[in-house]
């Protein structure tokens, strides 16, 4: 084992687990996964994180994947991005904006206050890894030996359930709904979950949308699920492309598709997240449900793959993507990126 990556496995077994009784939170362990998600993502990528849509959506796409059936507005990025910082072996260090100083100061110092997310993307600027865990979260091998650890150490410490008799998460606290002391409804709390205004916001999202048991209760069918299942079915249809902006609801039709396809009822959820493609069994459908969330190593291939027509695909894209996904291709095929 090379001397760096032996070095981060030890930091890494050695990472403060916050206690509260017999419990013991994941906050740090997750949000380490969370950035080698994003170095996964693009393994080029500036060693800066600030506290931002993208860091939030990944975390909290970790914490479903490591605990589906948890609850992630139990599990807040504020802790881990903070107290991380303060580390022992320097692992994670916060750039703060030129003067904010004194006013983080004030909040980390101050007996009534705390640094919450508003504070946090407030007074810092980003923040980044030491150099050894940089160039090993960008290393596949050694990115891949790292989050096995960690999910081996994740195990060890369990699923971060409510405890029995209690409706306060074992770790952390859980948001309630109604008068204080009252009765939770828990259909409430997805209600609440579905805003756009902080972290506890995975529900805006289509893609948690799809495994949650209350989404039929307000999910209304889009007609132009029909229009591209049709088309999809045609052995003489098109290559499908849905775009527009975000919110637009991109995302939700294409779920409808995929349950239409693959013989899942409408009002069931599903039993896992969408994969970024999902080719369709007994089909010759695909359906890629981000475009942005590609292999972009493997575009070349995509490509040939979409104008050889021997498969259908539903590409679903912000408009940046789409760009980004044929420009990148037009050497390939011998025009310009302009004419692309």
């Amino acid at each position: 084992m090379k001397p760096r990556i032996g070095k981060v496995l030890e930091i890494v077994r050695e990472l403060r687990v916050m206690r509260i009784g017999t419990a013991k939170s994941p906050h740090q362990y997750l949000f380490v996964m969370a950035l080698a998600k994003l170095y996964e993502n693009d393994p080029h990528r500036r060693n800066a994180f600030p506290l931002n849509d993208e860091f939030e959506h990944t975390f909290l796409q970790v914490c479903r994947e490591i605990y589906p059936e948890g609850d992630p507005e139990t599990i807040l990025i504020e802790y881990p991005y903070y107290h991380l910082s303060n580390s022992k072996d320097h692992i994670w260090t916060l750039t703060l904006r030129e003067g904010k100083e004194e006013i983080f100061r004030d909040y980390e110092e101050s007996s009534n206050k705390r640094l919450t997310r508003k504070r946090l993307i407030e007074t810092t600027e980003y923040g980044h890894l030491s150099n050894d865990f940089d160039s090993c979260l960008r290393n596949p091998d050694e990115r891949d030996v790292v989050t096995k650890e960690i999910r081996r150490l994740l195990l060890e410490i369990g699923s971060p359930h409510v405890q029995k008799g209690s409706r306060k998460a074992t770790f952390t606290r859980l948001r309630f709904s109604g008068s204080p002391g009252g009765p939770t409804n828990p259909f409430v709390n997805y209600l609440n979950s579905l805003q756009r205004l902080n972290a506890s916001n995975e529900n805006a999202l289509a893609e948690y949308q799809a495994c949650s048991p209350f989404f039929a209760q307000i999910h209304v069918p889009h007609p132009l699920a029909k229009t591209i299942l049709s088309e999809l079915k045609n052995t003489n249809g098109r290559q499908i492309i849905l775009t527009g902006h975000a919110g637009d609801g991109k995302s939700t039709i294409a779920l409808d598709v995929y349950k239409e396809l693959a013989g899942i009822p409408f009002d069931e959820p599903l039993t896992r997240q969408p994969l970024p493609r999902e080719d369709l069994p007994g089909t010759k459908i695909s359906i890629l449900k981000d475009l942005s969330e590609r292999h972009r190593e493997e575009d070349a291939a995509l490509m040939r793959e979409i104008l050889g027509g021997k498969r259908r695909f539903l590409i679903v894209s912000n408009t940046g993507a789409l760009l980004d996904l044929f420009r990148s291709q037009s050497v390939t095929l011998g025009v310009s990126s302009v004419q692309m």
